[in-house]
């Protein structure tokens, strides 16, 4: 559960060599997976009046979870005690399930179809792991599950989300 998180830089080993390369093509703050992580904590705080006891993801400091090979974007846990999992799915990593058009390269070398694949089988794991919970809880939303594409969420763009956070609070 643990894992070096927060808006740090990523960088790997190269091959054979005492050298690393940066990773990270920009600022993770600046990223649709930030964005789309704290946009939803502000949503669900401010509009739908979740009260959230604690959060999961790359950016906090619990880290994240994972169901099988699975790490899960942002994991919410309520005050009573719910568990809501998101997944942000940015066309690049995981392709556009709504229609979007093709981009030219995808993560990995990968084709649209092999990310759309791998993104679809993740919410079977994390669907059925919803629905045995609930089940067991005898509850149908103890726990649940949404995926969220770049286009529902930040209108193939950040500026919804960023908008929010610059706005005067006061």
């Amino acid at each position: 559960m643990s894992c070096p998180v927060g808006f740090c830089t990523g960088y790997t080993n190269v091959e054979g060599k005492d050298l690393l390369t940066r990773c990270d093509q920009q600022s993770r703050f600046n990223g649709f997976e930030f964005l789309s992580v704290y946009y939803t904590l502000w949503k669900l705080s401010h509009e739908e009046n979740v009260n959230i006891r604690t959060v999961y993801s790359n950016f906090h400091q619990y880290g994240f979870l994972q169901l099988g090979k699975f790490t899960i974007d942002l994991v919410v846990i309520t005050e009573e005690g719910r568990i809501m999992f998101y997944a942000f799915d940015g066309a690049w990593a995981h392709g556009c399930r709504a229609g979007c058009p093709s981009l030219k390269n995808y993560v990995g070398r990968k084709t649209r179809k092999q990310v759309e694949e791998s993104s679809a089988a993740r919410d079977v794991v994390i669907s059925d792991w919803c629905k045995q919970l609930n089940e067991k809880m005898s509850c149908s939303n103890f726990a649940t599950y949404q995926v969220l594409q770049t286009a529902i969420i930040l209108n193939t763009k950040c500026t919804p989300s960023k908008s929010i956070f610059s706005r005067d609070q006061s």
